[in-house]
């Protein structure tokens, strides 16, 4: 190639060169002359080359091995027509051009403007730039800022990215591309779509402008801002994201995502929602910690689990999930002022753990759950779960159940002990067991609700069965000792056992209260 550039007229052309070198100046005299500091397009070969006017334009037209130079850039043809008036080249027949070190070209025909060193390419347009390529039916080159254009349609393959779109720029100095409508990114592991791209070809850095999908093997993505480096998997993607991964998606005005670490956050308006267990999660900031097994959401976090047409509402101050290397929840957290409603059970605490191994939810620090017209609180609350409902709970040390008898004269019904073991049918509290230092104040009266009298007892152990929501029967095992007292006897200081408190301003009454606290 190195000889070809240095190759010598052949010897039969020489006195044709020297007459048209002299045509050329007399041609240049009688035109305004160029700028002094313009130069000029080189001849360095041709096997043939012809003077001829056109429109009474002079130019000179070359023929077979053509080779060209201006300022740095090598251009090969094999036919062109050169103006050296207007210091222009018109090239036809397996052009190719050659700019620098790096940047190659070829096509069927070129255009090269001198002055203002422009080329435009037409027909089967190759640009190659080391590691990247591109292919278009016309292409703009401008030299002075280094930017090639293709106006309609190109493709763009770089090592394992594989680009398209109607209209495109390549800026070859920094290597990028910025690409616009109907983008399309086509990788072994993903394809993304998009109105507007930049894509940065050394970092292998996609810059995201406008509505964007990016899919892969069982991932959707959404976004209309945002960046994805396909050689690191990281990214950042903002307004209006969504991801849809298997059966989980996540919805958030901005998220990042580190591949190498498995580590993500999200920020603004997140809703994560596991489409399998029909679960959700909201909050304004959520972190995702896939190698050590953990996320968690915070910053007024709601979680809701749908069953049947039901929801339970959950809000606390940090929501926490771990899960197994599939992906499988294995314990939820609620921390700090848990608060949740469901229309047949609600329920505030400091602290909630869910465990899925053996469906167990535990209530700590002062728990209070309400069901129907029951209100049971004790120390630590332990409640197992069937098909989504439950089944049974256990309350640990100091087990308390209140129900309000009457609203005008606020009388209660009120059941103790040291611990309880409670049975729910479906959605409803049946069956009480007192473990130990039972006592209870239950309030006797006909159906009219009129009062028939109090009775106040004691025993190792009860027995509680409920029906349609109220107290149906007590049965007092081991040592009872009770009094049936006539209303008016009834002793005042036995009202309310020790340690009663009626809870019922913390109720959550619908969803929108599990954000009130008092």
């Amino acid at each position: 190639m190195i000889c070809r550039l240095v190759h010598i007229l052949p010897i039969r052309f020489f006195t044709m060169a020297l007459m048209l070198i002299a045509t050329f100046q007399i041609s240049a005299q009688q035109q305004n002359p160029p700028p002094s500091d313009r130069k000029l397009i080189l001849v360095r070969q041709a096997d043939l080359g012809i003077s001829e006017k056109v429109n009474g334009v002079e130019i000179t037209r070359f023929v077979g091995n053509c080779i060209f130079e201006h300022e740095g850039a090598l251009m090969f043809c094999d036919s062109a027509w050169i103006d050296n008036a207007t210091n222009v080249l018109d090239a036809l027949g397996h052009v190719y051009m050659n700019i620098g070190d790096t940047i190659d070209i070829w096509s069927d025909s070129l255009y090269y403007d001198g002055n203002i060193k422009m080329a435009t390419l037409y027909d089967n347009v190759k640009l190659v730039d080391r590691e990247t390529e591109l292919t278009t039916n016309i292409l703009f080159y401008d030299r002075t800022i280094e930017r090639a254009h293709y106006p309609h349609y190109g493709f763009i393959v770089n090592e394992e990215d594989h680009l398209t779109s109607l209209e495109g720029y390549y800026y070859s100095k920094p290597k990028v591309f910025n690409f616009h409508h109907e983008v399309v990114l086509t990788n072994p592991d993903y394809v993304l779509k998009s109105d507007t791209l930049v894509y940065e070809s050394r970092g292998k850095i996609s810059r995201i402008f406008g509505p964007t999908t990016i899919t892969g093997k069982n991932r959707y993505i959404y976004c209309e801002r945002g960046w994805y480096n396909s050689k690191t998997g990281n990214s950042h993607l903002h307004e209006k994201v969504f991801i849809r991964d298997n059966d989980q998606t996540l919805n958030a005005d901005s998220v990042y995502y580190f591949k190498e670490t498995d580590f993500g956050k999200a920020f603004g308006n997140v809703v994560m929602h596991d489409t399998t267990n029909d679960a959700y999660a909201f909050g304004q900031r959520a972190v995702y910690a896939g190698k050590a097994g953990f996320a968690w959401i915070t910053d007024r976090p709601e979680a809701r689990f749908i069953d049947n047409g039901d929801t339970l509402f959950m809000h606390a101050d940090t929501l926490r999930i771990t899960f197994d290397t599939a992906r499988t929840v294995q314990r939820l957290w609620a921390f700090r002022h848990v608060k949740f409603y469901r229309s047949d059970m609600q329920g505030v605490c400091d602290s909630l753990a869910y465990t899925q191994s053996d469906s167990l939810i535990t209530l700590y620090g002062l728990p209070v759950l309400w069901s129907d017209q029951n209100q049971l609180t004790s120390d630590t609350i332990r409640m197992w779960v069937s098909n989504r409902q439950i089944d049974s709970a256990y309350f640990v040390s100091a087990a308390f159940i209140t129900q309000l008898d009457d609203s005008v004269t606020l009388t209660y019904n009120q059941i103790k002990g040291r611990n309880m073991q409670s049975y729910f049918d479906g959605k409803k509290l049946r069956l009480v067991y007192v473990l130990g230092n039972a006592e209870s104040v239950y309030y006797a009266r006909e159906e009219d609700h009129s009062i028939i009298g109090i009775n106040f007892a004691v025993s190792s152990w009860m027995k509680i069965r409920i029906k349609d929501n109220e107290i149906n029967d007590i049965l007092y095992i081991d040592a009872p000792d009770g009094v049936f007292y006539p209303e008016k006897d009834f002793p005042a200081d036995k009202k309310q056992l020790k340690n009663f408190k009626w809870l019922g301003a913390d109720r959550p009454l619908k969803p929108e209260d599990i954000f009130i606290h008092r």
